[in-house]
């Protein structure tokens, strides 16, 4: 009798078949779950609480950025444009690098023509899809 012909090989097959076909299913399941989710939240204000020590986290690299470049909106600035606010509704990352990268981004100081055409098309893709500011935020 050939090692094909064994029943143990066959189960080990079926095994194998069997649990590639439920990871396979199980990753489709949560990658529709995941978008499903993202569809629904998009464009609608972030409910997330923040601690002080987890907020505290999330400044972390936009500190070590500006130490090195010497770039960014002052504490001062930022505090009195409520940017904390701003911030805590914008984020919507499932990810602390997400959050963190979110954070600088908003800290940091843009100039230059390019990198302003880039946020003007950004922000007409917003107004394009229904998104618009609003300063009661």
């Amino acid at each position: 009798m050939t090692f094909l012909n064994s029943a143990p090989f066959w189960l080990i097959v079926c095994f194998l078949v069997i649990a590639v076909y439920v990871s396979a299913d199980g990753k489709r399941k949560h990658r529709v779950k995941v978008l499903k989710q993202l569809k629904s939240s998009f464009g609608k204000p972030s409910g997330r609480r923040y601690g002080e020590d987890e907020y505290e986290r999330l400044t972390h690299y936009y500190r070590e950025c500006a130490e090195q470049s010497g770039e960014g909106i002052d504490d001062i600035t930022w505090n009195d444009l409520n940017m904390d606010d701003i911030f805590k509704q914008m984020n919507i990352a499932n990810s602390s690098a997400g959050q963190e990268y979110l954070y600088r981004l908003l800290r940091k100081v843009r100039t230059g023509f390019v990198k302003l055409t880039v946020w003007q098309s950004i922000l007409q893709h917003m107004r394009k899809s229904g998104l618009h500011y609003s300063r009661n935020l």
